[in-house]
């Protein structure tokens, strides 16, 4: 499988970086995020995604499922990067 290319307005790597896994460039990339990132001032889905757009420029997205795990609803997120990296994070639910 060939891995997704950069989107051409992604972060560049520093130098060292340019041989880097997946999983590092992930990390490089959501600490580029982390560096611009804007307080969320509301608590709604439009404010969110605001905030985000600097990290769709550093390759990362992510999708959110809803799942029911022993009676209890879970926000199960997965954090991706274009260079085929991804991460899970489970939030637990009412």
């Amino acid at each position: 499988m060939v891995p997704p290319s950069r989107p051409a307005d992604a972060e560049p790597l520093p130098a060292d970086l340019g041989h880097a896994t997946p999983e590092q460039e992930l990390t490089h990339a959501l600490a580029c995020f982390q560096a611009e990132v804007s307080p969320i001032t509301a608590a709604d889905l439009a404010e969110v995604v605001h905030s985000a757009r600097p990290a769709f420029r550093s390759g990362i997205g992510w999708s959110a499922q809803l799942r029911e795990q022993q009676g209890r609803s879970r926000l199960q997120v997965t954090v991706m990067h274009v260079a085929g990296a991804r991460a899970l994070q489970r939030v637990l639910g009412g």
